[in-house]
């Protein structure tokens, strides 16, 4: 097994990580870690688009909720993408092989020769196809293993590109963009 972040090791569950909404056509990716002006809201929907070929707007970034999420402690240090991000890029790289495993038994086609766009699965020899969200997307009991490899940077179409933070608008229109913006006097 490879050397798995700390975060992953304290919370090995794959669907503590990560959740398809079928109706919504997009994944929520969850991290115990918030927002403070660092960017980890748009870092951590950039790694899980690339590891699974989505675009940036068919991931959804959940942040600080232990309740439905993994508790990764604190948001400290300038450790959120080593950590969070670290544990985001091998679950993901996990589910998308779960994913394509699950493809080829439904599309009765050689792994080798599938091919995923924006979650669309394509078989290259028959040209059929099957979105994520239409396959088994139930991950509960099964963990992560660390023996998966992640994409090398080689492959990346994403990472590295220009991107708009995510967070920009709210922090600029006085949205909620931060955890502490959250807190109303019915919270307290």
């Amino acid at each position: 097994m490879n050397d798995l972040p700390q975060a992953l090791v304290t919370n090995p569950n794959l669907s503590d990580w990560v959740k398809f909404d079928k109706v919504g056509m997009v994944v929520r990716v969850h991290t115990g870690k918030v927002e403070l002006g660092q960017g980890i809201t748009t870092a951590i929907a950039l790694i899980a688009a690339e590891e699974l070929d989505l675009r940036l707007d068919q991931v959804e970034v959940l942040t600080g909720s232990t309740n439905s999420g993994p508790n990764e402690l604190m948001t400290v240090g300038s450790m959120s993408i080593e950590g969070s991000g670290g544990a985001v890029r091998q679950v993901t790289a996990e589910l998308r092989l779960l994913l394509l495993q699950r493809a080829s038994v439904v599309l009765d086609a050689d792994i080798i020769n599938l091919k995923v766009e924006e979650g669309l699965v394509k078989d290259s020899r028959s040209n059929r196809s099957i979105s994520y969200w239409d396959l088994n997307t139930n991950f509960e009991g099964l963990i992560v293993t660390g023996e998966v490899s992640v994409k090398p940077p080689s492959q990346y179409q994403l990472v590295g590109g220009t991107t708009t933070r995510l967070d920009l608008t709210k922090k600029v229109s006085g949205g909620v963009a931060f955890l502490q913006d959250e807190i109303t006097t019915e919270t307290l």
